[in-house]
């Protein structure tokens, strides 16, 4: 990438994959718009480098992610989605609640910020979408399953075509 085109978006970047990606990224010398809902831990994730540019909002409410978009100065080239969340069975018993808020984030959260990246990428523009292989597995208590074969469904069946 040329110096013009070195900002990238990350979600998710208050803890995890998306801390350390902003961290690298940063390190890199890449303008970092680091977004995730704790204020207090995107904070500190700035104060470990002068490139990262906080960006505080829930993915899961659309009117957070519109308002934290329009405050981007400079455009990014490179939009990490990273976000999500994981919550536990027990028992094997189902938990409609849990599995909708676990959703909320995972998919839908995805798509609010997707909806608002489709309408800023320009050629040589690149979108990656984080994903997991516990998607991929039967795991003992986790509904990930759930929600990472819905988000791989949401995402690839219409490229599929």
């Amino acid at each position: 990438m040329s110096d013009l085109h070195r900002t990238v978006l990350i979600t998710g970047a208050s803890s995890g994959i998306g801390w350390q990606l902003a961290q690298d990224y940063a390190n890199q010398g890449f303008v970092v718009y680091a977004c995730g809902r704790s204020i207090k831990k995107l904070e500190a994730l700035k104060a470990s480098n002068e490139n990262i540019v906080p960006l505080a909002f829930d993915i899961t409410n659309r009117e957070q992610v519109m308002m934290a978009f329009a405050n981007i100065d400079v455009l990014p080239t490179l939009w990490i989605l990273n976000a999500g969340d994981c919550e536990y069975i027990d028992d094997g018993v189902i938990d409609a609640a849990l599995i909708e808020r676990v959703l909320a984030v995972n998919v839908m959260g995805t798509v609010n910020v997707l909806e608002q990246v489709q309408t800023r990428l320009k050629p040589g523009h690149h979108v990656v979408v984080v994903s997991s292989i516990a998607g991929e597995l039967a795991l003992p208590r986790a509904e990930s399953l759930w929600r990472f074969k819905s988000r791989h469904y949401v995402f690839n069946s219409n490229s599929q075509g």
